[in-house]
């Protein structure tokens, strides 16, 4: 952790862990509470967050699992990003809001007072694929995250080789991942036949 980082982070309730990770692109940094407050215990390990105004230091905001906040987002108050969700562009969370789960909050949108969002609810556990490359999810009923880029499954199953030739892979990955693309199709068709 840089002599900056920690004097930003002073007389707060969070610190930097020194983890960093980077995704799409973005550099985030996993913070550590140095005070309990709330439901958080001190030394909790949080989520990921670009940089210290992310995160408000004057409420009982929080950040956890593998959840991450970027760009100009803000959670702030009693507010809660946790799971896998993501908040970012100038998207705003606070008072108790939660988001959590597979959700995405984006652009201008701000979710406040005691709103929940949440991710697609699943009858059972999304599929995911460790790839030879890149993870493999289907992070929506309809949708397959491959590493950063989300596409439809009908998407994905038109473009998957011209992506792939554009993001670097080999012509075995590219074989590889639209294996995987295709039994995704093949799962979400039978979960829709057996609904009906």
């Amino acid at each position: 952790m840089s002599k900056k980082d920690t004097e930003n982070m002073k007389n707060t309730k969070f610190e930097f862990t020194g983890e960093v990770k980077v995704e799409c692109g973005i550099t985030l940094k996993r913070i550590r509470a140095i005070k309990a407050f709330s439901d958080v215990k001190e030394g909790e390990i949080g989520g990921w967050i670009e940089k210290e105004s992310n995160l408000s230091i004057s409420g009982s905001a929080w950040v956890s699992g593998d959840a991450w906040v970027s760009g100009f987002a803000r959670v702030s108050g009693s507010a809660w990003v946790s799971g896998d969700a993501w908040v970012y562009g100038d998207a705003r969370v606070f008072g108790s809001a939660r988001v959590y789960g597979d959700a995405r909050v984006s652009g201008d949108a701000r979710v406040s007072g005691d709103a929940r969002v949440s991710g697609d609810a699943w009858k059972q556990s999304p599929t995911q694929i460790q790839g030879s490359r890149h993870f493999v999810t289907r992070s929506s009923k309809y949708e397959i995250q491959i590493g950063c880029i989300k596409l439809s499954i009908s998407k994905w199953l038109k473009t998957y080789r011209e992506v792939g030739k554009r993001e670097g892979y080999t012509e075995a990955q590219i074989a590889e991942y639209g294996m995987y693309i295709r039994l995704i199709q093949r799962i979400a068709k039978m979960e829709r036949d057996a609904e009906k």
